[in-house]
């Protein structure tokens, strides 16, 4: 008996050492690479197309030395949002409960164990973007603004130890600073009111009344449009007529769309839409849309889950010890829109092959942000979707100070001193297809929405089908033409850091170059043409302050602006530049849609204003390069807030293109 006791000891020892002792080649003992990807409205598994299945091939191939395992995680979204059966509505702090669950604290948690050089990613794409950034600064604080949702020490201990190996957050069209599609909706969906509707209707019109539209929907209609694709007339047609006729034909939709709104009054007599017309709006949008009213409003530029996200990331990144425990890079892929019909092969949007197209980009930048293109990948704005910002915040005490330009920070910069290099990498894409929008219908619509998707793919290869689908075809570098991999995968494979030993010739392949400094040229040219800037304040106002209604009607008139109005045209109204600056810029230009929007939100104990003004800056013709010097070191914008019964303040806030600003302060 004695000696079967130390021969089963015998062999259990030998196989522990066995086990300690295997090569480099184990994928037990290789350090393990976690990428987890983050879905957007209406997401599903099936929201990332094929991108699970070659993502793992592709990085094991770039950098060997990591065992990938990828995570197709779905969370509640549409009508699963009014969750009847546990009696709870789902916000992102509770699916940020949800993901700590599902991954580290369950009895069968998806990531068990992590050794000391496994390391996280995350990929969120859209209204996923906004789920990350709660979710990370959620955990980082243990809900400190939500403490009924906080952790034990015990779980909060082992999360710290998690949310510290999170090495990338790739955002992909991502919402972190709220949509302006969503503000423009939420005023409308949540009490009827037309306000947005009534002053964006005009411009909408005044723009398909131009001469210059009305010449490019010379002869097409939407119900002959409809007819030539169904029957199959098209299939006559060249790619380039298609492909015309496409951009003739979404324009001949929308401008007919406003043709009705005007022809039934929707604007002019209508000051709310009745009840039960909201009501059966609702419903339509939950369940035939998949889009929850909570999710419209989270995903606001002026939410509260959007503000909280703020002051979380502003904390992480003011605070040392948090800098240097949470070293995360943020990846901020940037979709912008495509300008159809340009003349070069590459992405700049200076030439076009047609006077229709170029008229078409002219008359969407005459009520869209933007300086040569439409500087948005569809519901993000740009700055919207950059995980950094410009930032100023303070604490009570200040209130008869005014606000410097200097006092102003950059996230980028705080994350650099701990060696945290974010980016920015801007593409031309489309957020999504129609396709995902007309997945519930069927017959014609989805035909058309099928060819529509196609002809933007023949129109110009480099724009894929959607933003976040990848199709098979990228697991092979000279057939993927989808215009996000290979950034994704350049950043997940994080070759750029000395401690990587990168297959670099794989991602030259997808980037099709020959040196690694090539691979974001077109990233570069495309930020060369940006210009939007948004510039959002948070003003806490006294306690017991309260607006009547006639002030909240004319809330944006309190904001005063240092204007140097140079014109009557588009280009010179709401000019804030001086003669001597090599750069021009503006705000709140009256002609754009949703260029400026107020929105009171009263606490039990308090009120807070927030506010937003959407702005561009450009180079002046022949002063190029002195006016890109100050344009990415950041410009002054020069206002005063005179709101009825506090105190002015002047504030010169420090805006930038591509970013947003954000000013917290107090006024007594």
């Amino acid at each position: 008996m004695k000696n079967i006791i130390l021969l089963s000891a015998f062999l259990f020892l030998a196989s522990c050492i066995s086990k300690n002792t295997r090569g480099p080649s184990s994928t037990e003992s290789q350090p393990k690479h976690y990428v987890i990807t983050l879905h957007g409205v209406r997401g599903n598994s099936e929201s990332f197309g094929d991108f699970h299945q070659i993502v793992k091939t592709n990085l094991e191939k770039i950098d060997s030395r990591f065992q990938v395992q990828v995570f197709n995680w779905t969370y509640p979204v549409g009508a699963k949002v009014e969750d009847s059966e546990k009696n709870i509505t789902w916000s992102p702090h509770l699916i940020a409960k949800k993901f700590n669950q599902d991954f580290f604290l369950s009895s069968q948690p998806l990531i068990p164990e992590m050794g000391p050089q496994d390391k996280i990613s995350l990929i969120a794409y859209s209204m996923g973007g906004l789920m990350a950034m709660t979710w990370y600064y959620d955990t980082m604080f243990n809900f400190m603004n939500h403490p009924e949702l906080a952790y034990s020490q015990q779980d909060y201990s082992l999360l710290q130890n998690r949310l510290a190996k999170v090495e990338n957050m790739i955002g992909l069209g991502a919402v972190y600073w709220g949509s302006l599609d969503a503000e423009f909706g939420w005023s409308f969906l949540e009490n009827g009111d037309l306000s947005e509707v009534r002053n964006s209707w005009p411009k909408l019109r005044q723009m398909c009344e131009s001469p210059a539209m009305k010449n490019l929907m010379a002869g097409q209609s939407l119900i002959k449009n409809m007819t030539s694709r169904v029957t199959g007339q098209d299939n006559q047609l060249s790619i380039q007529e298609k492909n015309e006729k496409f951009v003739k034909s979404s324009v001949v939709a929308a401008c007919e769309s406003v043709k009705w709104l005007g022809e039934n009054q929707f604007t002019s007599r209508m000051k709310t839409v009745s009840s039960p017309v909201l009501s059966g709006l609702k419903k339509v949008l939950t369940s035939a849309g998949n889009v929850s009213m909570q999710e419209i409003n989270n995903m606001r530029v002026t939410s509260d889950v959007i503000n909280e996200m703020r002051i979380g990331r502003m904390r992480h990144v003011l605070t040392p010890e948090l800098r240097e425990k949470y070293k995360t890079k943020w990846s901020s892929i940037v979709g912008v829109f495509p300008c159809l019909g340009k003349k070069d092969s590459g992405v700049t949007c200076k030439e076009f092959k047609s006077e229709d197209f170029k008229k078409v980009n002219e008359s969407l930048l005459s009520i869209f942000s933007g300086v040569y293109r439409r500087e948005t990948d569809g519901p993000v704005m740009s700055p919207g979707a950059a995980a950094d910002f410009l930032f100023y915040t303070e604490l009570k005490g200040k209130e008869n100070q005014s606000i410097r330009y200097e006092e102003f920070m950059n996230t980028q910069d705080l994350q650099k001193i701990s060696h945290v290099n974010n980016r920015e990498i801007f593409v031309e894409n489309m957020h999504a297809t129609v396709i995902p929008a007309l997945e519930s219908i069927t017959g014609a619509l989805k035909s058309i929405g099928q060819s529509g998707a196609q002809a933007m793919r023949d129109f110009d290869q480099s724009l894929g089908t959607d933003v976040v689908i990848v199709n098979k075809e990228c697991a092979d570098p000279k057939q993927c033409t989808h215009p996000n991999y290979k950034h994704i995968l350049q950043e997940l494979a994080r070759c750029e850091s000395s401690e990587n030993n990168c297959d670099q010739e794989i991602l030259n392949q997808y980037y099709q170059v020959s040196k690694i400094e090539e691979r974001n040229a077109d990233s570069q040219l495309l930020k060369d043409e940006m210009g939007g800037f948004a510039l959002v304040l948070n003003i806490r106002l006294p306690a017991g302050y309260r607006f009547d209604a006639a002030m909240k009607a004319k809330l944006l008139s309190y904001f005063q602006f240092a204007m140097t109005n140079q014109g009557t045209g588009d280009w010179d109204t709401n000019r804030l530049d001086m003669t001597s600056s090599p750069y021009a810029a503006q705000i709140a230009r009256p002609n754009e849609i949703l260029s400026s929007y107020a929105y009171l939100q009263r606490y039990q104990d308090s009120s807070v204003l927030r506010v937003f003004f959407v702005g561009r800056a450009w180079a002046k013709k022949g002063q190029e390069a002195a006016a890109q010097v100050a344009l990415n070191g950041g410009i002054p914008v020069r206002f005063d807030v005179r709101i009825p019964g506090v105190q002015s303040r002047r504030v010169v806030a420090k805006v930038k293109p591509t970013y947003t600003t954000y000013v917290d302060m107090f006024m007594k």
